[in-house]
């Protein structure tokens, strides 16, 4: 652990602060590697006096194991690396794609809230521009889909936000004498992971299981 976090501040960060070609990373990787082995020949050689190290003959059998019917000698040691080889190789698979996978679900679910924050933000400054008691624009009153492109790790995904918007008496848009309403905003979605946050509201769209709410008072 240490020794990669020493190798991620030594050779690789400040290539990526200087925007550095890919193959200068891959050349201080294999510098890296090239040290690394160097380094624990060096221990070895100190310890055992050996840059070898052997199995102990007890664990694995020397004698090969044949199979004539394909003109085979395999020694155990051989096959057991190749287990091994496929167990990390299997291993390192699983958790590459698991961290991927988690790194690109938090990267959406980032860009939907962001983006459902900057459509209520919209809304916000149509109402300060809105004269009260005036007649809404069509678009308040209608329930619509806004559909939005989103690039996640450079693969596109779409997503829709459903809107609502609703007023406590009307006054705002000229249903009422009142002096003061209270406009509220509904932005549903929906997100693959993460609890249900639209605690079971009747709404026209059964598959959101994401929403943000606004409420913000108005007054003439």
């Amino acid at each position: 652990g240490l020794v990669s976090v020493g190798l991620e501040l030594v050779a690789f960060r400040p290539l990526r602060r200087r925007n550095a070609a890919r193959i200068s990373q891959l050349i201080s990787s294999i510098g890296a590697a090239i040290l690394i082995v160097n380094i624990t020949q060096l221990i070895f050689r100190q310890i055992y006096n050996s840059t070898e190290a052997y199995l102990p003959r007890d664990l694995i059998p020397s004698d090969p194991i044949v199979i004539e019917s394909l003109g085979l000698r395999v020694q155990p040691v051989r096959m057991l690396i190749v287990v091994i080889a496929l167990v990390l190789m299997v291993l390192g698979f699983f958790t590459f794609f698991s961290v991927f996978s988690s790194s690109a679900r938090q990267s959406a679910q980032s860009r939907m809230r962001t983006l459902a924050s900057r459509v209520a933000i919209n809304y916000l400054e149509e109402f300060e521009a809105h004269p009260y008691g005036e007649p809404p624009p069509k678009n308040w009153l209608e329930e619509t889909d806004t559909p939005a492109v989103l690039f996640i790790k450079g693969r596109q995904q779409q997503m829709i936000l459903h809107k609502k918007i609703e007023f406590e008496n009307g006054s705002f848009i000229g249903k009422s004498t009142e002096n003061n309403d209270v406009a509220t905003i509904t932005l549903t979605w929906r997100e693959n992971v993460g609890d249900d946050q639209t605690k079971g509201a009747p709404t026209n769209h059964g598959q959101d299981n994401k929403e943000l709410v606004v409420q913000v008072p108005v007054w003439r």
